[in-house]
């Protein structure tokens, strides 16, 4: 679609509208899911969820192009702290972003759970 239907060249701009496409295609996949547990479209978190998530891998990947031009070719940091930066960095955003999908099938009340079964009461036979 975004080579043939919108004639992008190869680059960023294609890449980042292929990342938006499949991001906002599962937002709805998911949202339609959640109609099944009673919340409508509109009421669902999901298309805002999968959307807000291509907003921050855009936002990783200027960080990290910023990041690898002043600190990494002049050999500052270490493949761990590289990594660990990252691993906080995904941690803090999916913190920050993941209410806005779970919210509004939790006000829902314990009536319709999240999965249709519980980790938690699982008895050992």
């Amino acid at each position: 679609m975004t080579h043939k239907v919108l004639q992008l060249p190869p680059g960023a701009l294609a890449k980042y509208t292929k990342l938006f496409l499949a991001l906002f295609i599962s937002g709805y996949m998911h949202a339609f899911a959640e109609t099944a547990t009673g919340l409508s479209l509109q009421q669902s978190g999901a298309v805002r969820f999968f959307c807000t998530q291509a907003v921050g891998i855009m936002i990783e990947d200027i960080a990290k192009e910023v990041f690898m031009d002043r600190c990494l070719k002049r050999g500052h940091t270490s493949a761990i702290f590289r990594r660990v930066l990252g691993y906080v960095w995904v941690g803090c955003f999916l913190a920050w972003s993941t209410p806005a999908w779970l919210y509004p099938d939790a006000v829902k009340g314990p009536k319709t759970p999240f999965l249709p079964f519980s980790f938690v009461k699982l008895e050992l036979q």
